[in-house]
């Protein structure tokens, strides 16, 4: 972790101290499992948990059996090669020290019935062929929380009769389980060593499922699995199937038969709920097993034309994993659908001819890692530069002709078309030096077109006029010394203070705010303003704020050491700023106490730019609270031990 390389490599006393925690009395030393295999390596890490386990802390046990638990995984993944934090030797000398089935005994013996957490998961995956953990999993599979994921993790990849079995009977409980975990589940069976007989007995009805997110994790588990990884060879149907299948199992090559079967019914499927789910699951499928002849001959059913699917399904979120596979396949899937791919991509309910905005705007995520792809966004710019007011194809464009004399006046047509600042900010984080297009960053932000420029410099009362919308943030932002800039910081807080709101949105307020504050105020306005989100129910702002007292942080030390004074004790917060009238109807929310606060800008500094070792060292204590952080915009409720053990990795 790197709490502990900073340790190690630059402060020796640090390091004293924490092995003295390690070392110490159990309850002491339980909040620092997850760091005892790297400060003391593995076979010493396995034995002072054996030691901690034996020693019964009072609570928290769970804890150290999960920890145990990872280190013995991690110890065998390095001794077959595979990923591992530690070195090959390294492992072989800690498996060879320590007996599997006394540490199996050890942690069953151990494990509460009651708030295991998830000890019994690293039990049965790390020891699956230890008979009495054969028998614990089985127990594991009832309950309220049965383990069907580590069932299938520690059992996929063993043989046998009795694995056979108990693998089924996890398979039995999948339908009832949430559809994350379900997905979650889907997507572990894609791990090395897993049999595809077995990936494709427990997924074969992946169709069936009622959560597209689980639909396809299976699919893309089973076409994993049954995807051709030698050279191919036609069968009597046409199917592209391995040299190797004539002595492959009859049910294997059913399987994969069976699945491009499924595929082509999918790619014409639609629902009116879910848009095109099914059919880029579909196309994710083909892709996978690398055969686009899948796409042959299927039609829509109402007017014949080649089948479509909507990348830009405004139902869905952004793709990643279709859009990376279709620039991966982007020749020949141009070929297959006679170079009118990105029509095909617009799907059959869209404009006609078809917008490919939004379909361009998708694949510029992935262009620039993809030559095929990227002469063909070239092209289509070419033919409509319009193209470039889209953020996501003007950020493409930037990051490759930073030499380009009109870039500017691009990245403010594309920040006019959806009132975003992020083309402007995305193309000046590109320039190297910045400071020589300040004054005309200056002039674009505060006389946009259509306002006749003045030398004279704007007031307080006309600022909120001169500069709206996008413009204030990336004011904020890019210019924070300007004196424009300074006045819109005023404008914004007599508006505040008055209780006239109506002109700014949320996160316009927290940029022009947490930027162009005085360093001081810059903690207690971040946590006021985190009330307010919390009050209001605006979790969307939330992000915003995060990134605009980051970026803060990260430009100005004297707002860091603010943050840091803070952290260390809040009641030294500057709050002299004029309070903010806001009398309308709000949300209950639960008051914030110290330690929230402490955890919250802690969690800030931390993404910033690391906790120096001092903050570590002030928040250290709370390992041992048993409080729960509340809900708000910024942090997600759970025990203020765990969330402190996250911090102490964030250590510089």
């Amino acid at each position: 972790m790197s709490v502990l390389a900073a340790a190690d490599g630059d402060d020796p006393a640090a390091r004293e101290a924490l092995l003295r925690k390690i070392n110490g009395p159990a309850d002491d030393a339980v909040p620092f499992v997850e760091v005892v295999a790297a400060a003391l390596g593995p076979e010493k890490g396995i034995a002072r948990l054996v030691q901690l386990i034996q020693q019964r802390p009072q609570k928290d046990v769970q804890h150290v059996i999960a920890a145990l638990g990872s280190l013995w995984l991690d110890c065998k993944n390095a001794a077959r090669g595979e990923s591992s934090p530690f070195q090959r030797a390294q492992a072989d000398r800690a498996l060879e020290h320590h007996d599997a089935r006394t540490l199996a005994r050890l942690c069953l013996d151990a494990v509460p019935s009651e708030d295991f957490g998830t000890a019994r998961g690293w039990i049965i995956g790390a020891w699956p062929e230890v008979p009495e953990v054969l028998a614990y999993a089985r127990q594991c599979l009832s309950g309220a929380s049965p383990e069907a994921g580590a069932v299938l993790i520690g059992y996929g990849p063993l043989g046998g009769p009795e694995a056979a079995q108990i693998v089924a009977e996890a398979t039995a409980l999948l339908t009832p389980l949430p559809p994350a975990l379900r997905a979650l589940i889907a997507q572990q069976l894609t791990r090395r060593g897993i049999d595809a007989e077995i990936v494709t007995e427990l997924l074969e009805d992946w169709r069936h499922d009622t959560s597209g997110l689980v639909r396809r994790a299976a699919a893309t588990a089973l076409a994993r699995a049954l995807a051709p990884t030698s050279s191919m060879a036609q069968d009597t149907n046409g199917a592209c199937l391995p040299d190797s299948a004539t002595t492959q199992q009859p049910h294997q090559r059913q399987a994969l038969q069976r699945l491009r079967t499924e595929c082509r019914e999918e790619l014409l499927s639609h629902d009116l709920e879910t848009g095109d789910d099914r059919r880029r699951t579909a196309w994710v499928i083909m892709l996978l097993l690398d055969d686009v002849t899948l796409l042959e001959g299927v039609t829509e059913r109402y007017d014949g034309r080649p089948a479509t699917v909507e990348l830009d399904d405004p139902l869905s979120d952004y793709d990643p994993q279709l859009t990376e596979l279709i620039a991966t396949h982007w020749t020949a899937l141009q070929q297959q659908s006679d170079n009118r791919l990105p029509e095909r991509l617009a799907g059959r309910l869209g404009r006609k001819p078809p917008v490919l905005t939004d379909v361009w705007s998708r694949l510029a995520n992935v262009a620039g890692r993809h030559s095929d792809l990227d002469r063909a966004l070239n092209d289509a710019v070419h033919d409509d530069p319009e193209l470039l007011r889209e953020k996501g194809v003007f950020a493409w464009y930037a990051d490759a002709n930073l030499e380009d004399p009109r870039l500017l006046d691009y990245a403010a047509q594309a920040a006019r078309a959806d009132n975003d600042p992020q083309p402007v900010l995305h193309m000046v984080s590109r320039l190297r030096p910045a400071d020589a297009h300040r004054r005309e960053l200056l002039e674009l932000l505060i006389h946009p077109p259509g306002r006749r420029p003045s030398p004279r410099l704007i007031g307080d009362d006309d600022i909120d006029r001169a500069v709206t919308g996008w413009s204030r943030i990336a004011l904020a932002r890019l210019l924070p010394d300007d004196p424009h800039a300074h006045s819109l910081y005023r404008k914004l807080q007599e508006d505040l203070a008055g209780g006239y709101r109506l002109d700014w949105t949320w996160p316009e307020v927290i940029a022009v705010t947490i930027n162009l504050a005085p360093a001081t105020h810059v903690p207690h306005l971040t946590l006021r303003i985190v009330e307010r989100l919390q009050r209001r129910d605006v979790t969307f702002a939330g992000p915003h704020l995060l990134d605009a007292t980051a970026h803060r942080i990260r430009r100005d030390p004297e707002a860091e050491e603010a943050v840091i004074a803070a952290i260390a004790s809040t009641d030294t917060m500057d709050t002299s700023t004029a309070a903010w009238d806001f009398d309308d109807r709000t949300y209950t929310a639960a008051s914030s106490q110290r330690v929230h606060h402490q955890i919250l800008l802690a969690g800030i500094l931390g993404t910033a730019t690391g906790l120096p070792a001092d903050v570590a060292a002030a928040l250290a204590p709370l390992a041992d609270s048993d409080g729960v952080l509340h809900d708000n915009p910024l942090m997600t409720p759970r025990p203020i031990r765990f969330a402190v053990l996250d911090l102490l990795d964030a250590a510089r």
